[in-house]
């Protein structure tokens, strides 16, 4: 933490202070031309004399505007007692950037986050940049004001993208750390400052009102902020009050093209590939025995088109009261952030699941015949019947080409009546509300003109929540296709012969209508007519439905108190010391999060005896619309032909929980089909029943107790070079309580059979024989031997267990060295030296006591009969056994470490008039990283604490944890150059010229994933989703370059500036859940810019977002070779915001 509220400087000091003081401050967007004194960090308590607004001598020239806002970042980098780069109000309000994340991503060496990464999907971009990394590290400690701030998301840091640019005066990112600082951000501190009374040396009131265009969306949305302040004197001393209100609307659009990955299929004689309807008779490996590699094809089938709308809200209230005399100072400070989001995601996709792809046909292909591989896997994503598990990680020589474009047909047709392969149109209603609120007391007294004191304390409470609502829809077509990023093509056909059979009829009654030799009907048929088109509400079938949940409040109290003691004067070594400083804290936080899995059920599926057309019910345009994807990608063609439109849920209903729950519940036709109940009614309870289960609830409360010792030295040597620096040590202690349950997960039920005279409509049961038919589908025996009870009861009675509180208490310790030097040449140039170590804390979601304990099973078939005459073909004739092979444990892991890292920067510093030029290199090795893996529950805490096995029905079996451990290490290192300029030396409107520009050069490894446990011994990973292809080694999130470039214009009227963004690719996950293989995004650029006119006390101001146009892409790695294969592109609106302030 950087202790702009404790550290001050030495009197050999002030007198450069005052040297400065003409270099001010601007304001936030409200007061761009307002100025402030620089608050450095080693300031003590300002007194109106001493204030450096108030000590500008009259008739000197004022910089206001960018250039100002530039200055004064310089000088808090010059300054600074550590490694720090900063941005002031003036900077984030002249660039078009909608939250302080985007804002901060333009400071060398940091990045902004536009996808999750890390997790198993990917392919979920925000429409503003969500997080930042800082030298391509995630572990970042996020400050308001010099004090912790937090999201109650279950995480640990601050989300960024939901704070307005209208409440923060500047940002200082600190990529090193001095003793005071608060420990938890290795890979940097980012410190939000917001205003002050005193920050304005006059009284102020400004209003601005601005409009964004987002132009995919096609929508205009409003924002607007008012900022008043007044200073004040009394025979008490000065007061000064300050107020913000802010709020502001973002309607956004993006559009997204997936594609899947490419899977090893059988060319035919004809150049197509056949499609395999029985996979039964057929298993997959079958298909490449005995084939020479030159006929095996990597086909690309796979696709999706994903809109989503997103709507966002933010309001932000801010007010701050100070009052201060010539040696005592209290400021406090009220913030509030809300932040409300609601999106409806619409998806029209086909993947090929486990089974490869085989239940589909590709003909007319178009194929890159120079393309091949050494082996690529069978399968896309997790795996499973009818592919063994082991076969599915089998790489297949692939020698016949990539197929570039064809066509996909699908011949299957059951008593479904379906032809053509099922697509899914899934649409997705998300809402999420966020609020921080803090309040903080902060007291600087200088009690002599030697020892300083604060005291500072703080309340912060935030509560985050999320709902999802999840409709799935199925239709059925055949498709062309053409695989680009860029220009990709579909095409949906409806098979003519393609008709529904509403009411599972397969064996009764006739297809289609049958008419006599007269022309009369004398039957109706039962099958639903061809759909005439893609949005015909008669050919979708309402398949299933989700909910989910999410809730956390969180509380912090914090205090501290620091010492600093001025020692500067002392004769030989004495003189080297400049000041020693003392400090302690305490912190409590308590968070309570409560997370229910996502609750997926079947609505109207084939298996229940009916398929929910959408046609058939009983107000269907309430329930279903059709949605048009001609536009997609600005209509760049994607979807061709007449079928462009597609049947979804309504979208009135996605973001309507009631109505959603309200709508299925009165369709008649829903009354006996399906098996989703949903988790919460319309006053928030699950049918009598709470949204959350016991074991889907945590709560933690975490206690920190720190003190830390500073030492600044400085000593001046002949010929005007000098050395200050600092040297210290840190000692935090940490207290974890973390309380939950242990659930355990049941197995299905086991249904007994239908009773032989209760007809074709009984539920609940099992037919020994087909009711319609008479034919056999068990044998007499197959029900006391098809379940895990009939074999194995205990393990059955072990799963069945009712959820166990559970608590644990840790205690981590650890001392924090830190040193820091400059050694400066002359006024201009100076070295920089810093070290130190760090932590970083798991996140509160992570350290959840909460656990979930799943038995998996292995059965053991009869061998497959394969005489058709046999009377035995195609009975089920139970199992020969059924065994519990291990025991699954998710969720949290209250043990886990804090990663830890040394941290070496080295830099070189020029800072001239109008201008620096900084070249750095850094260095940082990192240990107990925290990553998603598999290990054995008894090694994750020591000594005995948690069983590693048990045993059940005479087998011990393992108990296999899957979740956040910590298993790997990293280093990082690299270059950074930054360099700005104004040419104030150039003649004419020339002189208003200047430029901005950075380069961060990365180099990071570290330990590949783990790769999934084989606890039983079958040669098999128990967990394909923990199968980790390729040993990508890379860090998540790094780019290997990123580079800023910003031109600027600035004179009396106008202030111009043109920003480009670029990283090169980096890694989003090791395992995609799609594909199974690691994901890169690919390089990226963003051009914006801003204008603005400077009219009195008017301003007029415009700007303009992603001007290029510019997608976000990725790629996977498909093969050992670390050959790539795209994987997705998403389209963002370009954004057009036009507004004015005015002040007084």
């Amino acid at each position: 933490m950087k202790m702009q509220v404790l550290a001050y400087p030495s009197r050999s000091a002030k007198r450069l202070l005052m040297a400065t003081s003409a270099l001010t401050l601007a304001m936030t967007p409200a007061l761009a031309s307002a100025q402030t004194a620089i608050t450095p960090p080693d300031e003590k308590v300002p007194t109106p004399l001493a204030n450096a607004q108030d000590a500008t001598p009259e008739g000197e020239i004022v910089v206001t505007g960018i250039r100002a806002a530039l200055e004064s970042a310089k000088e808090i980098k010059r300054r600074s007692s550590t490694f720090v780069d900063s941005i002031t109000a003036s900077d984030i309000a002249t660039l078009p950037d909608l939250s302080v994340a985007e804002a901060i991503g333009r400071i060398p060496g940091v990045t902004i986050s536009r996808f999750p990464t890390g997790g198993a999907s990917p392919d979920f971009p925000s429409p503003e940049g969500r997080g930042n990394l800082v030298r391509g590290l995630g572990f970042v400690r996020s400050e308001f004001n010099g004090r912790d701030a937090f999201s109650a998301n279950g995480g640990r840091a601050l989300d960024f993208s939901s704070i307005p640019p209208e409440l923060v005066g500047g940002v200082d990112v600190y990529k090193n750390q001095s003793a005071d600082l608060i420990e938890g951000g290795i890979g940097g501190l980012i410190n939000l400052r917001t205003l002050e009374p005193f920050d304005s040396k006059k009284d102020l009131f400004v209003i601005s009102v601005d409009t964004t265009y987002s132009d995919l969306r096609k929508n205009w949305s409003p924002q607007g902020s008012i900022t008043a302040g007044k200073r004040f004197n009394t025979g008490i001393g000065e007061f000064g009050i300050l107020g913000s209100y802010s709020r502001s609307r973002l309607d956004s659009r993006i559009n997204g093209w997936q594609q899947s990955q490419p899977i090893p299929r059988v060319l035919d004689a004809n150049g197509n590939v056949p499609e395999i309807s029985n996979l039964n008779d057929d298993p997959r490996p079958n298909e490449f025995i005995g084939v020479d590699p030159s006929r095996i094809i990597g086909i690309t089938p796979g696709f999706q088109l994903r809109t989503n709308d997103v709507d966002r809200e933010r309001i932000s209230y801010y007010g701050a009261l100070q009052w201060r005399t010539d040696s005592l100072q209290a400021t406090f400070k009220y913030i509030r952030a809300e932040n409300k989001i609601n999106s409806t995601e619409r998806t029209l996709e086909w993947f090929p699941d486990h089974n490869g792809g085989v239940n589909i046909g590709v003909s007319n292909i178009a194929r890159n015949n120079n393309w091949g591989s050494n082996g690529l896997p069978m399968c896309s994503g997790p795996g499973g019947r009818p592919v063994a598990p082991g076969d599915c990680e089998t790489l297949y020589p692939t020698r016949g080409g990539l197929m570039e474009s064809g066509l996909v047909t699908s011949n299957q047709d059951s008593w479904t009546g379906a032809r053509g392969r099922d697509i899914g149109m899934l649409g997705i209603g998300k809402i999420e509300e966020a609020t921080t609120e803090d309040f903080s007391l902060n007291v600087k007294w200088n009690a002599t003109d030697r020892l300083f004191i604060v005291l500072d304390g703080q309340y912060t409470k935030a509560d985050a929540r999320q709902r999802q609502i999840w409709g799935g829809m199925n239709s059925y077509f055949n498709y062309s296709i053409k695989q680009d990023l860029d220009h990709p093509r579909v095409e949906f056909f409806i098979d003519p012969t393609h008709r529904f059979n509403p009411s599972n009829t397969r064996f009764t009654g006739d297809r289609d209508p049958v008419t006599n030799a007269a022309g009369v009907v004398t039957s109706p048929g039962v099958y639903i007519p061809t759909p005439t088109s893609s949005g015909d509400f008669n050919g979708a079938n309402f398949q299933f439905a989700a909910d989910q949940f999410q809730n956390g409040t969180g509380d912090l109290y914090a205090l501290r108190s620091d010492l600093s003691y001025d020692v500067s004067g002392g004769d030989g070594l004495a003189g080297w010391f400049d000041s020693v400083k003392f400090g302690a804290r305490f912190a409590e936080r308590s968070q309570v999060n409560s997370e229910m899995a996502l609750n997926w059920g079947a609505i109207a599926p084939a298996w229940a005896g009916g398929y929910g057309i959408a046609g058939t019910f009983q107000n269907p345009n309430q329930g279903f619309e059709a949605v048009s994807f001609k536009n997609f990608f600005r209509g760049d063609g994607v979807v061709q032909g007449s079928n462009t439109d597609f049947v979804f849920v309504n979208g009135n209903l996605l973001n309507n929980y009631g109505a959603f729950r309200n709508y299925i519940s009165s369709e008649p036709q829903l009354a006996t089909l399906g098996s989703w109940v949903p988790r919460g009614t319309n006053d928030g309870s699950r049918f009598g029943q709470a949204i959350y289960r016991p074991e889907d609830t945590s709560d933690i409360t975490e206690r920190t107790k720190n003190a830390y010792v500073r030492v600044d030295f400085k000593h001046d040597f002949d010929g005007g070079m000098s050395i200050d620096g600092n040297v210290g040590v840190r000692y935090v202690r940490t207290e974890l309580q973390s309380s939950g349950f242990q659930a355990f997960r049941p197995f299905n039920p086991d249904l007994p059979s239908c009773s032989p005279t209760g007809g074709p409509n009984q539920t609940g049961c099992q037919y020994t024989f087909d009711p319609t038919t008479g034919r056999r589908l068990r044998t007499d025996d197959a029900e006391s031997r098809d379940d895990i009870r009939d074999f194995a009861p205990q393990a059955a009675a072990y799963a069945s267990q009712a959820p166990i509180p559970t608590s644990y208490s840790l205690v981590d310790e650890r001392w924090l060295p830190s040193f820091n030097m400059k050694f400066n040449l002359n006024r201009e140039m100076l070295f920089r030296f810093g070290y130190s170590k760090g932590l970083t804390r798991p996140s509160v979601q992570d350290l959840r006591a909460s656990q979930e304990f799943v038995v998996t099973t292995q059965r053991t078939s009869f061998q497959q009969i394969t005489d058709r005459n046999d009377p035995l073909f195609g009975v089920d004739r139970g199992a020969q056994e059924i065994s519990a092979s291990e025991v699954r444990v998710s969720r949290g892991n209250p043990f886990l470490k804090p990663t830890t890292a040394d941290n070496f920067d080295l830099s070189y510093e020029w800072y001239f008039k109008g201008g620096y030029l900084s070249i750095a290199g850094f260095y940082k090795k990192l240990s107990n990283i925290i990553t998603n893996g598999d290990q054995p529950l008894g090694t994750l805490a020591p000594g005995d604490q948690l069983q590693g096995t048990v045993t059940l029905d005479g087998r011990t079996l393992n108990i296999i944890y899957n979740g956040a451990v910590n298993q790997a290490k990293a280093t990082v290192k690299g270059v950074e150059v930054g360099y700005q300029q104004f040419f104030d030396f150039l003649p004419g409107p020339l002189k208003h010229f200047g430029i901005q520009a950075n380069y961060t050069f990365i180099d990071a490894t570290t330990t590949p994933p783990g790769n999934a446990v084989d606890a039983d011994g079958d040669g098999n990973p128990d967990d394909l989703t923990a199968v980790f292809r390729w040993g990508v080694s890379d860090l998540l999130g790094q780019s290997k370059h990123i580079a800023n470039a910003v031109a600027i214009y600035q004179d009396k009227v106008v202030e111009a500036r043109l920003a480009y963004n670029w990283r090169s690719s980096y890694l989003l996950t090791y395992r995609d859940y799609v594909t199974g293989n690691p994901i890169y995004a690919e390089d990226a650029g963003f051009l914006d810019a801003s204008l603005k006119f400077n009219i009195g006390n008017l301003q007029l101001r415009g700007s303009i977002a992603n001007i290029l146009d510019t997608k976000s892409k990725a790629y996977g790695i498909i093969d050992a070779d670390g050959q790539r294969y795209d994987r997705f592109s998403f389209l963002n609106d370009r954004r057009i915001v036009i507004g004015a302030l005015f002040r007084i």
